[in-house]
Parts: C-alpha cells; sequence; structure tokens
C-alpha cells in the first residue's frame, strides 16, 4: 500500500557529516553547508546547500526496498543558472544505473531524461534565487511509464512510455541530488519520499514543510542517565548532534526515556506524518539495539529496533497517523506528543 517513506527539513544537518549520520551518502568532493535563518525558505530551521566540483558529486539516499514507482518533493533553490544542462535529482535502480533524471537548461528549462536520451523538455523556466517546490511522480516501466514533474503544485512537464533505462531493473531503490556547477550552488529543504506503488498513490502531498520540534522537557518514563546534571532533555535537545558532548547513556534493556516537545511554529493545513530521529551509539562490548518510541495521549507506539554501532548513527521511525485514534494526526495532537526511545537489547 502507498505511503510516506521519509520526510527530512534538513534542520538537523549542517554538514556532510551530519548528513551521513541520517542516512545520506555524499559522494565526491561537494561541499555541504546549510542556510541558516533568514536565508531559509521561512526564515527558520536549515536548508542543505550543495556546491559540486566535478559531475561525479551527489547526495544520494536509499529506499528501505527498491520501488517501481515513488513522488518525490522538495523545496529546490538554484542560485544561478548554469551554462548548458546538468543533472539535478536522478532515480536510480537497484543495480546502480540511472533510470530518469531532471536537468536544468541555462534557460532555466526543466529536462527530463530516461538515461541520457531526452524525452521532454518544460516550457515553462525556473527562475534562480527563488525557492519553487517540485513534486516529481516517477513509475519506471518499459512502455507504460512516466516521469512528471509539478512545479508549486502546478504541472510543468510530463512524459509518458519508456521509463527503463535499465534492462534488468524496474525499480528504483536511490534517489540522488546534486549542485549545478562550482558557480551555481543548490539548496534543497523540505523534502518527501512517497511510495506511489499500490492503493492510494495517486497523489501528491503539495507544497510542504518539515517542522523539527526538539525536546523541551522530561517526561516520564525517565530512566536513562544524564551524562551531566540531573535534566534529561537538556542533553539531547541540540540543534545538531554534538556526539560525545552531551548524552544519556543506560545499560538495563527495557529501559525508556521520553520527552514533552515544543509546539508547531505555524498551524498547518494538514498533518501528514510524525518522524521521530534519535541518534545513538554503543559504549561496550556487548550488541546493543534500540527503538523510537512516541507517546500520543495514552497509547504508545514503537519504531523498528536498530542495532547500534561503535560510531553515531540515526535512526528514524514514521508515523502517518496517530496511534491513539488510527486517523490522520491533528495539530493538538502534535502539540501535546511525547516522544523518546527505549533500550531494546
Amino acid at each position: 500500500m502507498a505511503g510516506l517513506v521519509f520526510i527530512d527539513g534538513f534542520d538537523d544537518a549542517a554538514n556532510a557529516t551530519d548528513l551521513g549520520l541520517k542516512g545520506w551518502t555524499v559522494s565526491g568532493s561537494m561541499t555541504v553547508t546549510s542556510l541558516t535563518g533568514a536565508s531559509t525558505r521561512f526564515t527558520h530551521g536549515r536548508a542543505v546547500r550543495l556546491t559540486p566540483s566535478l559531475a561525479g558529486d551527489i547526495m544520494s539516499r536509499p529506499l528501505p526496498t527498491a520501488k517501481n514507482r515513488v513522488v518525490l518533493g522538495a523545496a529546490v533553490k538554484l542560485d544561478a543558472l548554469p551554462s548548458g544542462n546538468q543533472d539535478f535529482i536522478l532515480f536510480v535502480s537497484s543495480l546502480g544505473t540511472v533510470q530518469t533524471k531532471l536537468q536544468v537548461t541555462s534557460g532555466g528549462s526543466v529536462v527530463l531524461l530516461r538515461g541520457t536520451t531526452t524525452v521532454a523538455t518544460s516550457g515553462g523556466a525556473l527562475s534562480a534565487g527563488v525557492w519553487n517546490y517540485l513534486e516529481i511522480d516517477c513509475y519506471i516501466d518499459a512502455t507504460a511509464g512516466w516521469l512528471k514533474l509539478r512545479v508549486n503544485e502546478s504541472d510543468f512537464v510530463t512524459f509518458s512510455g519508456n521509463t527503463k533505462n535499465d534492462g534488468s531493473s524496474g525499480t528504483i531503490l536511490t534517489i540522488r541530488l546534486r549542485g549545478l556547477a562550482s558557480t551555481a550552488t543548490t539548496s534543497y529543504d523540505d523534502l518527501y519520499l512517497f511510495d506511489a506503488e499500490g492503493a492510494g498513490g495517486d497523489q501528491y502531498l503539495g507544497d510542504s514543510r518539515v517542522l523539527t520540534l526538539a525536546p523541551s522537557a522530561d517526561s516520564s518514563p525517565s530512566q536513562w542517565t544524564p551524562d551531566t546534571g540531573t535534566d534529561h532533555y537538556s542533553r539531547v535537545s541540540e540543534a545538531t548532534q554534538d556526539g560525545d558532548t552531551s548524552y544519556v547513556q543506560t545499560a538495563t534493556a527495557g529501559h525508556v526515556d521520553l520527552y514533552a516537545l515544543g509546539n508547531l511554529p505555524v498551524t498547518p493545513t494538514a498533518v501528514h506524518a510524525v518522524q521521530a530521529a534519535t541518534t545513538a551509539k554503543v559504549m561496550d562490548a556487548a550488541t546493543r539495539t534500540f527503538r523510537n518510541r512516541i507517546k500520543s495521549s495514552a497509547t504508545t507506539a514503537n519504531g523498528a529496533s536498530v542495532t547500534m554501532t561503535a560510531s553515531y548513527t540515526a535512526a528514524t521511525s514514521l508515523w502517518s497517523t496517530d496511534p491513539a485514534t488510527g486517523s490522520a494526526w491533528t495539530v493538538s495532537a502534535v502539540n501535546a506528543l511525547e516522544a523518546g526511545f527505549e533500550l531494546v537489547t
């Protein structure tokens, strides 16, 4: 059944190291920085900025499982237009072959390609220095596939036909993002990836925002131990992870820490999902697993268990519906939400 796979507002990513903790891979010599404050889309949080120096410089993230149809949404700002056609969003097969991709031209038109073959070019153009919200519906099929682009919730360019460039695989496993050139840094924000296979796949979420809420107070249970002081939440509430500078710890399976969160800074018309993210590592020689936990009203829900390693890695868990009601999230439910984690083993 169709549904959200992951979301990323990049509020907790100041550099390539932070992105790596979240499941992204930065390849080549691309410079990764972030926009903050007034330079961001809504003068809030962060946006990731990509400045490549070589054609192979990319930022990529795999799906949990390969899919033949996905919808990718993201806010994109081109600092400048390139001197010639350049890739900026790519959909890659399970065998590492580029199935389809988007290029932007020197005039701002968007070119759709199957592999390296142009299949459609937009009549309209993107402008440099402006945030646009792009949504791409990509269905891989040798005869009845499609690649559709919407910009700011309006149809922009569409192709229907053969979208299968990998002769052995009709799926997408990885998305890749690029900056345009060393003189044309490209920024991305408010990204979502939607599994569009099966029932419920024929939809766009529309221009969306990913808002990050940090722990603001201790809740209950509060069973882990802070590295210093008595407050737990203050040791895990930094905007970008700070490694061993502040943390909570436990060696007891079943211990849970839950935290109250700040309220949403705006009132959205709809809440598509809640995603919990925790960065953790193992501090002894034992095999340790943990999982994210949320509490809505009196109902708790757990994410999948994740095995910790000796290096910090992030685990994310997504809930498209409120576990307390089984229905769509409401603003009041999100504002009252508690989140944390449990040591499983």
